[in-house]
């Protein structure tokens, strides 16, 4: 927590974080979020799938001190498939769903331009970009 508490170590606010530990909770401090981040932090996440890291409540935990927020990937559990309504359909009658395992990681690519305050992204390859509501919760809710 020297980071947090030592003024010395970081005078400005972060605008480019690379979120410790998956996205897990046990990498989390709320003090450094708030006394730390710039309120517009991009931030990246890398996906650990062996744990399904991040899960939903840290997705949405980041989310909330993140103006952007990506993904190397998506956790394991939450690569969509597609198919047809009628699959769609039968799959909500029956309480199921189908999830596959994510195939590749990607990269994220964030440069900033010092001298505007801007800053730009690319992503490549299975990485995501995340937004409120835009992620497939691990546990799918199905239409009944």
């Amino acid at each position: 927590m020297d980071a947090v508490n030592n003024s010395t170590s970081c005078k400005e606010n972060i605008s480019i974080f690379k979120v410790p530990h998956h996205g897990s909770s046990n990498g989390y401090h709320e003090s450094f979020s708030k006394r730390k981040l710039s309120k517009q932090v991009i931030s990246a996440v890398t996906a650990f799938s062996p744990h399904g890291l991040p899960r939903d409540e840290e997705i949405s935990r980041i989310l909330e001190y993140s103006e952007r927020a990506f993904l190397t990937t998506l956790p394991k559990g939450r690569q969509p498939i597609k198919h047809s309504r009628d699959i769609d359909k039968l799959l909500a009658k029956l309480g199921k769903a189908i999830i596959q395992l994510p195939t590749g990681i990607g990269h994220i690519q964030i440069t900033r331009n010092t001298t505007e305050a801007k800053s730009n992204v690319n992503i490549f390859g299975a990485a995501k970009e995340l937004h409120r509501g835009n992620y497939l919760p691990l546990t799918p809710k199905l239409a009944t």
